[in-house]
């Protein structure tokens, strides 16, 4: 048995001496790293039992109500009760709610789009109050959304042990430095001013001025005159016969209706026109061609109108008025000719 004990003693004193190498070898950075993934996996892991927790008793919940409703008879006897957790009082249940939504989208550091996605976190938590206890799983649920600049900006900041368990409004205020775009109330009354509306619809114009007088600090008469300097120059003057419209969403209802008047007026006046040049030459005949020169008495008078009816009813020159030829071939227009 000697050699049982020894062969024990010298495996335990290669184990150790293994470990030990290994603990040296291992950088600090990469065990703050596995450390603070350990921390991640343990929160995740809270969570998870917490949530399936919550989905037990909501799921115990559902098969009482459902077998109270589905035995009316029993409903008004003394519930028995049921082997598993104590279920609250229905005042005291805690207000749980799935979150049906679609998740926020990915932000990957654009500046114009950061309060809409901080916007969408923020209605996620709400949404789903149980899933969003604490603020380090909220700060986890932000930073799995970041891509691109955003995430490398979240690694270099993770290095920091106490990034991740910080106050959610600390994690905010350092997010919204480093990727918000402030403006302050002037540069948001220099935008609205330099506005125009282009080519732009009054109904998608409306919706880029709407969203900056929202942010704005102007009054409703000024935002009543940029909106009306920023307008074409067709509405502005079909404006100057209108009476001034109260407030802002009052101009933008009745320049919509203006320019949809317009609009079905162009349709109205843009029928296509027949062309005779790509017409059946059946459906346009030929004009007739022109008459000949105006029949001439002699002494070059011209004939009445009578007169002239009189000679082409009786077969006669229209130009002398003797018989036995006509205009084309007189004898004394001809002869007038050659003299002339």
């Amino acid at each position: 048995m000697s050699w049982v004990r020894f062969l024990h003693h010298n495996m335990t004193e290669s184990s150790s001496h293994s470990s030990n190498l290994s603990t040296e070898s291992v950088p600090s950075v990469v065990s703050a790293t596995l450390a603070q993934h350990s921390d991640s996996l343990q929160a995740l892991s809270d969570q998870l039992s917490h949530t399936n927790h919550t989905l037990f008793e909501v799921g115990t919940m559902v098969k009482e109500l459902s077998h109270r409703l589905t035995s009316p008879e029993q409903a008004s006897s003394p519930a028995q009760s049921l082997p598993g957790p104590v279920l609250p009082a229905p005042s005291s249940l805690p207000s749980f709610r799935v979150a049906t939504s679609p998740p926020p989208e990915t932000f990957d550091g654009n500046r114009e789009v950061c309060r809409g996605f901080l916007l969408q976190c923020q209605l996620a938590f709400q949404r789903s109050p149980e899933s969003f206890y604490t603020d380090e799983i909220k700060i986890s649920y932000i930073i799995g959304l970041l891509r691109g600049k955003a995430l490398r900006w979240a690694e270099a900041k993770s290095r920091n042990p106490h990034f991740l368990k910080s106050p959610l409004d600390e994690f905010l205020a350092d997010f919204k430095m480093t990727f918000d775009k402030p403006e302050s109330a002037a540069e948001v009354a220099r935008q609205i001013w330099s506005l125009r509306q282009g080519k732009l619809s009054i109904e998608d114009f409306a919706i880029e001025f709407r969203t900056l007088a929202a942010t704005s600090t102007l009054d409703e008469a000024s935002l009543k005159g940029a909106f009306t300097q920023a307008l074409n120059e067709q509405l502005q003057d079909q404006l100057a016969f209108c009476q001034e419209p109260p407030d802002l969403e009052s101009l933008i209802a009745l320049c919509s209706r203006m320019e949809k008047r317009h609009k079905v007026r162009q349709r109205g006046n843009n029928f296509p026109l027949p062309s005779r040049l790509n017409c059946p030459q059946n459906v346009y005949p030929a004009a007739p061609a022109p008459p000949p020169s105006e029949p001439m008495q002699i002494g070059r008078a011209k004939l009445t109108q009578e007169e002239r009816n009189k000679r082409m009813s009786s077969g006669v020159c229209l130009y002398c008025g003797m018989s036995g030829h006509f205009v084309a071939n007189c004898p004394k227009q001809l002869n007038s000719r050659s003299h002339q």
